[in-house]
């Protein structure tokens, strides 16, 4: 006997489309799912990445430090590249503190200085614009905008309060990665023994493999935005004591960590 299929073919066809398109369906379902899970979770794999980074770039920094002193411990000197570190990230930050905070206060001095000397300032731009039959009165609509900056001050002191109390949670995420961090390059040679003992015996050769393609790949792009970062710092600051500019703290702060950025900190800074 001949045995004929329980379906014809067309409509084998189309159950085979349907679960083509269910096994597609389910699949979706599941990505929205995992996606939920990691949302909730996102600010823990935030941090735990972010310390994971940070240690990563700058483990050669105490690896070199080690090289040159063998007898160091380790936890010494990773305590004591961090304690660098910070001083110089806190010089920084105070630094430009204080020349954002000079340059507010001079220019909210010279603010009626430069009000009584708009007439002078706006003559030939009025003058152009009449010359061209527009009736605007620059010497007023800047004289407004002044005037706007000049209470300016006061109606920050709401915004600045809700934005202090919401940073002390970011300086609470901050610590947190700063101190997994350090946790993570004092015990690294501990942690990465142990992720090979879990990797079976089978995969050990491409696991060595895959960690040193990461060091020298993705480590070695990271650490390269980092020193494009303070290279382009240093000529801003060089170019602020050439030229006679201001804001130097400001501006050099920005510029390097703009272009420590991947990808798109480097045409931001630009611009």
């Amino acid at each position: 006997m001949n045995s004929q299929p329980l379906l014809p073919e067309s409509e084998r066809r189309w159950l085979h489309a349907l679960l083509v398109l269910g096994t597609f369906v389910l699949g979706f379902l599941l990505l929205g799912m995992v996606a939920e899970v990691l949302i909730f979770f996102s600010d823990i794999l935030f941090i735990l990445v972010m310390a994971w980074l940070l240690a990563f770039v700058l483990s050669p920094i105490v690896s070199v430090v080690l090289r040159a002193f063998p007898t160091l411990p380790r936890g010494l000197v990773t305590i004591l590249v961090y304690l660098v570190i910070f001083i110089m990230v806190t010089v920084v930050v105070v630094l430009t503190a204080q020349s954002l905070v000079s340059s507010i206060a001079g220019f909210i001095t010279e603010l009626p200085t430069l009000n009584a000397r708009l007439p002078e300032i706006l003559a030939p731009w009025q003058e152009r614009l009449q010359g061209f039959g527009l009736n605007v009165d620059l010497v007023a609509a800047f004289q407004s905008v002044l005037n706007g900056l000049a209470g300016f001050g006061g109606d920050l002191v709401t915004p600045l309060a809700g934005l202090a109390v919401a940073s002390l949670g970011a300086f609470g995420n901050l610590l947190l990665i700063v101190f997994l961090s350090l946790f993570i390059l004092m015990d690294k040679d501990s942690m990465v023994a142990f992720m090979n003992r879990m990797i079976p015996p089978r995969w050990a050769d491409e696991a060595r493999l895959f960690q040193t393609s990461v060091a020298s790949s993705f480590g070695g792009f990271m650490r390269g935005q980092a020193i494009q970062g303070l290279i382009y710092a240093a000529f801003a600051v060089a170019t602020h004591l050439v030229l006679g500019l201001d804001f130097m703290p400001a501006s050099a702060a920005l510029v390097g960590l703009l272009q420590a950025l991947p990808f798109f900190g480097a045409f931001v800074s630009w611009a």
